[in-house]
């Protein structure tokens, strides 16, 4: 599975959602959070939060794709066919 170290393109980021889909799936899945409310309160609680990660981890998250993207991109996620 593609780790989020390698999404560089909107092209990236459409085959690592799917692949999470795929993963979640499967029986042997070993998420934490592998339904949809639990999946989402975390994706919450972590953006609450993740501006300590990427001090951390060194990335400038002033020159990453911008946060509306991602928003929008879970918004279609409920109603897009």
């Amino acid at each position: 599975m593609m780790l989020p170290k390698d999404v560089f393109t909107n092209h990236d980021l459409a085959r690592f959602i799917a692949e999470m889909a795929e993963e979640v799936g499967k029986p042997e899945c070993n998420w934490e959070n592998d339904s949809l409310p639990r999946f989402l309160e975390a994706m919450a609680a972590w953006s609450e939060n993740f501006d300590g990660y990427y001090k951390f981890h060194g990335i400038d998250m002033n020159k990453e794709p911008k946060w509306r993207l991602f928003a929008d991109l879970l918004m279609a996620g409920t109603m897009y066919e």
